[in-house]
């Protein structure tokens, strides 16, 4: 029969247990899963019974439902459930007994961390060998694929000196076999990258959830792009485009809540570091042909550890701000495409998505997008956001700080009205300024490459 698995290819480590009747065997396993359970393992275990035994009993209703025909019968209550199936011809192993291969499969579906296996004695599996002097022979020693021998007495079968001798009854001893044997099966299997050698490091050597340390790691420009986007109704992303939602600026709040995400990704993802971020940027592009929002955030620092969960956060918050905001008039809206576009810096080199970043190059009329930054220097990018950028008819332009007569934004604005009449819209108290994504008033400095991005105000909730 064509075996569903083999059971060196099961998704966890299997570990065989062979004994004569007599040594001891379902003793020290009643001692030993404790010990595995402590160290943070779970373990199944499967036994190959050689009589025709049955948990159910005659005259219950479970009984009498399997003679009347249930296969297979489940029966469940609030401590614990029982699934009872007559074992199928197919899953059969001619006449050796059940297919383990077909039972390790069942097993599968609770991804245990390992499945001691007792019985099977034709099955290639490693196997852990009890033998007791004066029970049984001392030839099982000589058994196919022994990882190793617990031993009480003085025979040891002519064995291997590669294979580990253990103490019979030292269960602590044996426990600590048993964790080394999983552990290492366990990283061979599914820790590793076959052909690259990449580990999982939030996992430490017991497969348990690990903060790294990053203490003993050179300080290095981290920086991470990440982008996303929503999808919604050609008419909701009008309103949008327009400031004509009922919330206000969409992309102004949206840029806000994907900055602060950022900068509290450790409160939301267990097990990344509390970062101090040099920048955060959060930037959006309207994609009209077809009805999207598509949003990118960068992230970057000096420092020990990489900031792509940040921009990733940064990402996400702004996609589900941007529903919220939205929801009212399309509840039909979907996220998608979240992903990495880049990383730099850190051990491991760079990366750069093979495709091009969702935003890039300069904006359509009604878009914001990343932009260029200006050509010359000193200058700054300013921005102007929903129904301001209709009312200025300007998305964002480039300045060179020499024309300044006061480098802060007071003098900004003062500089731009009097350039254009357009921009007498700035002097109204309710217009908002932030400064590198972070909110500023009319005496905060600007520098040589700052953005500046002017917005009218917003309403939440």
């Amino acid at each position: 029969m064509e075996r569903l698995l083999q059971p060196n290819d099961a998704p966890f480590p299997v570990l065989g247990v062979a004994a004569w009747s007599g040594t001891g065997k379902t003793t020290l396993l009643t001692e030993l899963l404790p010990r595995l359970k402590q160290a943070g393992l779970s373990v199944g275990v499967i036994k190959h019974a050689h009589h025709a035994f049955d948990i159910d009993k005659p005259g219950k209703d479970s009984y009498r439902l399997r003679e009347a025909g249930a296969a297979p019968m489940l029966v469940a209550s609030n401590q614990r459930f029982a699934l009872m199936q007559e074992t199928p011809a197919q899953a059969l192993d001619d006449q050796e007994g059940p297919d383990l291969a077909h039972l390790l499969s069942l097993m599968a579906a609770h991804a245990p961390d390992l499945v001691i296996v007792e019985g099977f004695k034709a099955w290639p599996l490693s196997k852990l060998v009890l033998y007791r002097d004066g029970i049984g022979e001392s030839s099982i020693l000589q058994s196919d694929n022994v990882a190793a021998v617990a031993l009480k007495g003085e025979a040891d079968g002519g064995l291997d000196a590669s294979i580990p001798r253990l103490n019979l009854d030292n269960i602590d001893e044996i426990a600590r076999w048993v964790l080394e044997w999983t552990r290492a099966h366990r990283d061979e299997g599914t820790a590793m990258t076959k052909g690259n050698d990449m580990q999982l490091t939030h996992l430490n050597a017991q497969g348990e959830a690990n903060m790294v340390d990053i203490a003993d790691k050179e300080e290095s420009r981290r920086e991470a792009v990440a982008s996303g986007r929503i999808v919604m109704a050609p008419a909701t992303l009008k309103l949008l485009s327009d400031g004509e939602l009922p919330k206000g600026d969409v992309l102004a709040t949206a840029r806000i809540a994907g900055i602060q995400a950022a900068k509290r990704t450790a409160e939301l993802i267990p097990l990344c570091h509390s970062l101090s971020l040099s920048k955060v940027s959060v930037d959006f592009s309207l994609d009209f042909e077809n009805g999207a929002v598509n949003v990118e955030a960068l992230c970057r620092l000096s420092g020990r550890t990489g900031v792509e969960m940040e921009a990733l956060t940064a990402v996400s918050v702004a996609c589900l701000t941007l529903y919220d905001m939205c929801k009212a008039v399309d509840k039909e809206m979907r996220i998608e495409a979240i992903q990495l576009e880049s990383k730099q810096g850190g051990v491991r080199g760079d990366y750069r998505r093979q495709q091009g970043p969702i935003v890039t190059g300069e904006g359509n009329p009604g878009e914001v997008s990343v932009g260029e930054r200006c050509a010359v220097s000193p200058c700054v990018r300013v921005k102007f956001l929903a129904e301001l950028r209709e009312q200025v008819g300007e998305s964002d332009l480039s300045l060179s700080l020499t024309e300044l007569d006061s480098r802060d934004v007071d003098g900004l604005k003062a500089y731009l009205k009097a350039r254009d009449a357009r921009f007498s819209a700035l002097a109204d108290k309710r217009t908002l300024c932030a400064v590198n994504q972070v909110m500023a008033n009319d005496s905060a400095p600007i520098t040589d490459k700052d953005e500046i991005a002017f917005f009218p105000p917003v309403t939440g909730g």
